[in-house]
């Protein structure tokens, strides 16, 4: 879309405002004949439209893609997009009619539309002026909604690399709001003053204007006004590419090597290969929804300092550490994999001599011999309290049994009448 607007303004720039800085050479003297006339009045009414209509479009674009992302494809806009320039074709196509009055006016070095036009036709174009800034204003209205909500972490730490890529591509986003509202802001400023002057002289030359109001169609603009209005609409399509360059740098980047036949494999493209997930990722993300609706991903380069690492993160959870020459560390490095791996050895060390330690006493309690150097003392005393009870258990068995034996002897010897 940003490319779309910097097309019109480069018709603008040929087709309007160095005709008029020729008719200022010429001394305000129009000398290019009626139908280069015509042909200037049509792009003034086309163009300035169909400006309007192509902020409209960003601003639909540019709200849409955060509330209702799946809207936001090649084709919709596409189709919007031509139906957008057909719109303002269609309102200046009667000014290439014979029968339909233009006119030179010499403060303004430049052709309009003249007196006897119908009114009706000025205000169906009001009507389509009006409708467009009431999509900007509710467009405006729903960027800085989105912008306000608070967005929390997700609670799984696996898809923190999917969270961090969305606020990337959100921040990204954000930035080229900015500059949309900067370029609205522009045109309403620099374009705005001359278009009101258009549509009122046009509304008071209108035949219905000069036969109920005749009284007041014999006053004229001051000839200062026109020409100051005129000379600051000729700096409208000079500002529009330059904010646009200064906003989003890398575009500057990619002129001047494609003017020099330079081929730089720029961190960015590196970066949105891997957001989208190569050829394997069949699941659409949330940035991958932002990066082929808009087509915008690579307008703000995340890596605009060459000489600085920067963390980058996928969709499957993972962070790559990306080197200033746009090298991806895949492994960590050998002194630290070293130490990690001495780490867990020393664990593991410790584990197996807790479980031969643990096998022993649990298998042979009776046997246990407190001569290890790790056995504390209060082991040692439980263990030699069990075998001394053990022991105790065995002989007070044995009493036990010697003691009914001599019962039944003196039993039987009672029997018999015997003493003992």
């Amino acid at each position: 879309m940003f490319c779309m607007l910097s097309l019109l303004n480069l018709l603008d720039v040929s087709l309007i405002s160095f005709v008029a800085l020729i008719c200022v050479a010429n001394g305000g003297i129009w000398t290019f004949g009626r139908t280069i006339c015509r042909v200037n009045a049509f792009a003034q009414q086309s163009l300035f439209l169909a400006n309007l209509l192509t902020l409209t479009l960003i601003a639909m674009e540019r709200a849409l893609t955060l509330i209702r992302r799946h809207l936001v494809t090649r084709k919709i806009f596409g189709s919007l997009a031509i139906l957008f320039m057909i719109i303002p074709i269609c309102f200046a196509t009667p000014l290439l009619i014979p029968g339909f009055q233009v006119s030179v006016f010499p403060y303004r070095y430049l052709c309009a539309i003249g007196s006897g036009s119908p009114v009706l036709y000025s205000l169906a174009q009001l009507l389509v002026y009006g409708g467009c800034i009431f999509v900007l204003l509710i467009c405006f209205g729903s960027i800085i909604k989105q912008k306000r909500i608070v967005r929390s972490l997700p609670a799984k730490p696996e898809q923190y690399g999917a969270f961090i890529l969305e606020n990337r591509i959100l921040d990204e986003h954000m930035q080229l709001s900015r500059l949309f509202f900067w370029l609205v802001f522009e045109y309403a400023v620099i374009q705005g003053p001359y278009i009101c002057l258009d549509f009122f002289v046009q509304i008071r030359n209108s035949i219905e204007v000069q036969q109920s109001f005749a009284q007041f169609t014999g006053s004229t603009t001051s000839k200062d006004v026109d020409t100051l209005v005129t000379i600051i609409k000729i700096f409208h399509p000079l500002i529009v590419p330059t904010m646009i360059l200064v906003s989003c740098n890398n575009i500057w980047t990619q002129l001047v090597d494609k003017i020099c036949c330079r081929f730089n494999k720029s961190v960015v493209g590196a970066f949105n290969s891997m957001a989208v997930g190569g050829a394997n990722n069949n699941n659409p993300s949330f940035a991958q929804l932002l990066i082929g609706a808009n087509g915008n991903a690579n307008n703000n380069d995340f890596a605009n300092n060459p000489h600085v690492m920067t963390l980058y993160a996928t969709p499957n959870g993972d962070l790559q550490l990306r080197l200033p020459n746009a090298t991806v560390i895949t492994q960590p490095p050998a002194q630290m994999v070293q130490s990690i791996r001495n780490n867990e050895e020393n664990e593991e060390f410790n584990e197996r001599i807790i479980y031969r330690k643990n096998k022993n006493i649990f298998q042979h309690p009776s046997t246990q011999i407190c001569t290890d150097t790790e056995c504390s003392s209060s082991d040692c005393n439980v263990y030699n309290n069990g075998n001394n009870l053990n022991k105790n258990e065995k002989n007070n068995k044995g009493k036990n049994l010697n003691f009914g034996k001599i019962n039944e002897e003196e039993g039987k010897l009672k029997k018999l009448g015997i003493k003992k």
